[in-house]
């Protein structure tokens, strides 16, 4: 039912059929699903999904190092204050393959803004349905998602950033209709889209071809 979706909780910190993952930090307020390897198919494979979230004074291990592309680079946000509630997810890794489909930070991918305005207006309509403020997009948060994105598909990874409070992303999903809608079936990711402490967003679409999942998608949230 679910793509590949992603939620990550943390203080200053930062899949579901198609494949969801989140990461929460949540100011007021993960979900299950598979927690297998995503080595490339050779054709588009089902959405998949789990949850993330973590604590600010957590002690954890680094995700496993792949053999990857460079990191992209990401435009530093300003860090804001905020006092986070506690938790209320625990968080679940998904181990990255080791199957990079570029070199020296390069791979074929294309971008689609339309799908991404379209993303953070679904995200709106969500929150008005429940009486609250819609999230201000933001650029630089975009251009940050985007990048992320890019960097998980064109390595075959999923996993989640640490440039945003809390953060969504999913894999599989070939529309905006199809990508909320996932998040919104998942607690977790609904936690996030629903938190009234958060006011910017950015959301970041990137399809790879010939990647696990082909669409990559990264949902960021900033108070």
């Amino acid at each position: 039912m679910l793509a590949v979706l992603g939620i990550l909780l943390g203080l200053l910190s930062c899949s579901l059929p198609a494949g969801i993952f989140p990461k929460d930090a949540p100011l007021a307020g993960g979900a299950g699903g598979s927690g297998e390897g995503l080595a490339s198919p050779t054709t588009d494979p089902p959405p998949v999904s789990t949850a993330h979230a973590v604590t600010s004074t957590a002690t954890e291990s680094p995700f496993p190092t792949a053999a990857s592309t460079a990191a992209p680079t990401f435009t530093p946000l300003p860090s804001p204050t905020v006092t986070p509630l506690p938790p209320t997810a625990t968080r679940v890794y998904l181990p990255p393959t080791t199957t990079s489909l570029g070199s020296g930070g390069n791979c074929a991918f294309t971008t689609n803004v339309g799908f991404e305005d379209e993303a953070l207006a679904l995200v709106n309509n969500e929150r008005a349905a429940n009486g609250l403020a819609p999230l201000a997009g933001s650029g630089s948060m975009s251009a940050n998602a985007r990048s992320w994105s890019q960097y998980l598909g064109c390595n075959n990874l999923f996993q989640h950033s640490s440039y945003f409070w809390g953060e969504n992303i999913a894999g599989g999903q070939g529309s905006p209709s199809g990508v909320v809608s996932d998040w919104m079936a998942s607690d977790g990711h609904r936690a996030n889209i629903l938190n009234a402490g958060y006011t910017q967003a950015g959301v970041g679409y990137v399809h790879v071809s010939g990647s696990a999942y082909g669409h990559y998608w990264t949902l960021g949230f900033n108070p």
